[in-house]
């Protein structure tokens, strides 16, 4: 982990449970820092996602995919 990165990287880890969601939301971070816009997820080039990816200690990710979002259940009385 980079020093500079460490307080990302614990803002995300409260937003995002898995490995992947936190290296989409820094990754998205990252560009919005840059570009002042999200670009579509395509659209991010490979060099990018890898070194968020190293900076989170993962394995070399050159693409991110934004998994679907399972709702949360709804506390349904009978």
């Amino acid at each position: 982990m980079q020093p500079d990165w460490a307080e990302e990287i614990e803002w995300a880890q409260g937003f995002a449970r898995t490995a992947e969601r936190r290296l989409a939301l820094l990754v998205n971070l990252k560009c919005f820092q840059i570009l002042r816009h999200f670009p579509a997820v395509e659209a991010v080039p490979a060099e990018v996602v890898e070194r968020v990816s190293a900076c989170l200690g993962m394995a070399p990710v050159q693409r991110i995919t934004i998994p679907p979002r399972i709702p949360r259940s709804i506390g349904i009385t009978r």
